[in-house]
């Protein structure tokens, strides 16, 4: 077993046993002490002195990311590239992983504000064994999401005006706003981000929409009332009729 084993339970093998370099790395991970200086002076070759400078700067920013990442795990990517002494690998899969640790502060911090919270499909990418575009690109979506979320909520009137009320008839923003949050929360960000264009809609349009029933229902007012005008005069053309025909009947001969 080599050094830099996973945090938090698993162990992971490697395919042969620790040469110098491997056994200073489990010396150093199994005890509290530092052997580099002894390795410089009694083991390491003029020529290692670069690559324990090398490891030197990439232990420092290896620990930093065990600081850094929390309650996350470092993807094994990384452990290895440290076992095998690939510091120049090992660093550019650290700065990635830092990366995205920043991104998911930012998600965190920007899901909190707008009262959402954040699902798990950006830990899994980030944890995952296939480099960090997936990690980088999931928390660039979840980010959108939170976005158009936030600009659904920003439309919401303070209060309703009579044209609004009636444009936004069989509409439910608010229900669209919850669907928003629970498909959010569990990674489905289309879904979400569709649910919050819908709310978004239903008031950015209210007032356009409830004009135009204004209008149809006042013409349709003014139609009735031209209908039950033709009818009154038609009743009253009849009723004159039967009267005159009433005050001067045809002679019988």
């Amino acid at each position: 077993m080599g050094a830099y084993q996973p945090v938090g339970g698993g162990s992971e093998t490697v395919s042969s046993p620790p040469d110098w370099r491997g056994f200073l790395d489990l010396l150093e991970d199994r005890t509290d002490a530092a052997y580099g200086d002894l390795w410089r002076t009694w083991v390491a070759r003029p020529a290692d002195l670069t690559l324990l400078d090398q490891r030197t700067a990439a232990r420092g920013k290896y620990e930093t990311l065990m600081t850094d990442v929390g309650d996350w795990h470092v993807p094994r990517p990384v452990r290895d590239a440290m076992r095998a002494w690939q510091f120049d690998n090992a660093t550019v899969l650290i700065e990635g992983a830092e990366a995205v640790l920043a991104e998911r502060g930012d998600v965190e911090r920007a899901a909190h504000d707008a009262g959402l919270v954040a699902p798990a499909a950006l830990r899994l990418a980030f944890e995952d064994d296939d480099g960090f575009d997936d990690a980088t690109a999931e928390a660039s979506a979840e980010l959108q999401t939170i976005q158009r979320y936030v600009d659904a909520v920003g439309r919401r009137p303070a209060e309703l005006s009579t044209l609004m009320s009636l444009g936004m008839w069989g509409e439910t923003p608010e229900a669209d706003l919850v669907a928003a949050r629970e498909a959010f929360a569990r990674g489905d960000l289309p879904a979400s981000a569709l649910a919050s264009d819908e709310a978004a809609a239903s008031w950015a349009n209210a007032e356009s929409i409830g004009q135009g029933r204004a209008f149809s229902l006042s013409a349709l007012g003014v139609f009735a009332l031209m209908v039950l005008g033709l009818f009154a005069t038609t009743f009253r053309r009849r009723r004159r009729r039967r009267r005159a025909r009433m005050a001067h009947p045809l002679t019988t001969r």
